[in-house]
């Protein structure tokens, strides 16, 4: 048929902004004081690339013959909500499996939640684990979350270095602060912000080539940098699949162009934009007839 073309897989580009630095730093910073911290903020604005970031730049310097070298882990928490079961028990289960492995069911149901928690502190002490990034820990509740503040109790008990970020939305921060317990343990907070005109506009340029080329400074380029900015707000997470349609698009119309390249502008950023706002409400708009009639 020679209609389906396989997509060329591109590799991800991530852009270390001046916020997600600050967070990274500010986090290592009270990390000796096994600390609690708490990074939240709306959907899209880089927590859990910062997170992933971080982890892996510890990795790459990690030297088993520094001794104060450590390891660290991130991992997408399952929702663990209210059911009249153990929920603090279920909070360190959580942790263990993401960084342990399997635990023993027979275990599970046998030990108090203290042994449980220093099997586990154990665990971390043999794979010098010393700082978890809990993502999407505004899902937890407010026991599952006590359960992971006992292992760092735990661990401090134990002469154990252990760090845990607590990652999440607006509502997240509510929750470490009901219970004063939790709170006293938190050595710091960070709020991811959306990004103003200039700072997207960094991001936009360090991976987007079209981008790469305007400079602020002239009225034409700054108004195609407004447009990004007016539409998708400070959330470089948002931006990310524009710029795979606008390429796209680039790409159409140089090959119309005899291969040679069409310069951004407004009308081009605005069709790329309408097309898909126009699906999404013919989309939602049958979506709603059906759902009424």
């Amino acid at each position: 048929m020679g209609v389906i073309e396989f997509p060329k897989k591109k590799k991800k580009s991530i852009v270390l902004t001046k916020q997600m630095l600050k967070v990274i730093r500010g986090t290592l910073h009270v990390h000796p004081n096994s600390p609690l911290v708490v990074w939240s903020g709306r959907s899209r604005l880089g927590k859990t690339t910062t997170a992933q970031e971080l982890v892996k730049e510890i990795d790459l310097i990690y030297n088993p013959e520094n001794p104060d070298a450590f390891r660290s882990l991130h991992y997408e928490v399952g929702e663990i909500t209210p059911d009249g079961g153990n929920e603090q028990k279920r909070g360190i289960r959580s942790l263990y499996h993401a960084c342990i492995g399997r635990l023993d069911e027979g275990l599970y149901r046998t030990l108090p939640n203290e042994d449980l928690a220093k099997q586990l502190v154990h665990g971390l002490r043999r794979k010098n684990i010393q700082l978890i990034l809990i993502d999407e820990a505004g899902t937890l509740s407010l026991d599952a979350i006590r359960g992971m503040v006992l292992v760092r109790d735990v661990a401090e008990n134990e002469d154990w270095t252990l760090g845990l970020v607590f990652i999440g939305m607006d509502d997240l921060p509510a929750k470490m602060c009901a219970v004063p317990q939790i709170q006293e343990r938190i050595h710091d907070w960070f709020y991811f912000e959306e990004y103003a005109l200039e700072e997207l506009f960094e991001v936009l340029r360090q991976i987007n080539t079209h981008f790469a080329k305007l400079d602020l400074d002239y009225s034409h380029d700054r108004e195609l940098v407004e447009f990004v900015h007016d539409k998708f707000g400070g959330l470089p997470g948002t931006v990310i699949p524009f710029l795979t349609k606008l390429n796209h698009r680039l790409d159409r119309l140089r090959e119309r162009n005899g291969g040679i390249n069409v310069p951004l502008s407004l009308r081009i950023l605005g069709t790329v934009y309408e097309r898909t706002q126009r699906s999404m409400e013919k989309s939602l708009h049958a979506s709603r007839r059906h759902i009424y009639k």
